[in-house]
């Protein structure tokens, strides 16, 4: 299977989708011929955050199974993660375990070139882990840790007259600049006043949201963290392919898992409307 071109009318039902016009854009969509699985994976991404899981990974499995009609990987790579949240929420792991064995054997017998097959056994065997042996180690691996001696912010100050001697102090890509030294590098408090300074801004690098996110849930500071989780939703994602309407991408954050209750995963669903 090759990548699909999707027509100018779905890519329309998508935005009208992704912007919160969803009554209209849904009856629209159920109308639209052909193009079944790029449906499903909308639907799948509507179900998921509207916490009806079970309905999520029975359009998710067709769309991972039919992953190579994107052009982008990151489809299948969120649609996998949220089908692995799911499946452990609802307690469904032997009916994923199963289904991902059965998918990545179905990989095996295609016509693939080395470095592909070698993609699906990675992300097939790290799920399968997740699944069978739980979320414990991959949490552990995700969450967020200030480094044992971590370096001040004027160091990073320094560095960024060194090396960016363009970009204002106080600008925000002076500010996105520092955040990257400092979430590996530096202080948690330093890098959470720099980015309360720009959160609500539209370009503000949206890996700063979730990485946030993960620093005010380190923190225990979790309606912060769902604070971050939601300006990312609002302002900080975007699509890379038009079938993708809400920001999946968050399912691949393991340590944050325990954030996303229904009642908050519906709310990021409706967060752009809120916008209005």
């Amino acid at each position: 299977m090759s990548v699909v071109k999707i027509p100018k009318k779905l890519k329309d039902i998508c935005e009208s989708i992704r912007n919160g016009d969803r009554a209209e854009a849904l009856e629209l969509l159920a109308k639209i011929d052909k193009f079944d699985v790029q449906k499903h994976a909308i639907y799948a991404e509507l179900a998921y955050f509207a916490y009806e899981l079970e309905k999520g990974m029975d359009h998710g499995k067709i769309v991972i199974s039919n992953n190579d009609q994107w052009y982008a990987g990151n489809v299948y790579d969120e649609h996998l993660a949220a089908f692995v949240f799911s499946s452990i929420q609802i307690q469904k792991q032997d009916e994923a375990i199963e289904f991902l064995n059965g998918f990545l054997e179905s990989k095996k017998s295609e016509d693939l070139l080395p470095h592909q097959v070698r993609r699906y056994e990675i992300s097939v065997t790290n799920s399968l882990e997740v699944l069978k042996n739980g979320l414990t180690e991959r949490q552990d691996q995700n969450r967020y840790k200030q480094p044992e001696q971590p370096e001040e912010i004027s160091a990073f100050i320094d560095l960024m007259k060194k090396n960016r001697p363009n970009l204002t102090e106080d600008s925000l890509e002076a500010t996105s600049y520092m955040l990257h030294l400092i979430y590996t590098k530096g202080r948690a408090q330093d890098f959470l006043a720099l980015y309360e300074k720009f959160a609500k801004e539209s370009a503000l690098t949206n890996d700063h949201h979730l990485r946030s996110a993960k620093i005010y849930h380190s923190l225990g500071e979790n309606e912060l963290a769902r604070c971050a989780l939601l300006n990312y939703a609002k302002l900080g994602w975007s699509p890379v392919e038009h079938t993708q309407i809400l920001p999946l991408t968050i399912f691949k954050e393991h340590s944050l898992y325990r954030l996303f209750t229904k009642d908050f995963l519906q709310e990021l669903m409706f967060s752009k409307e809120s916008l209005k």
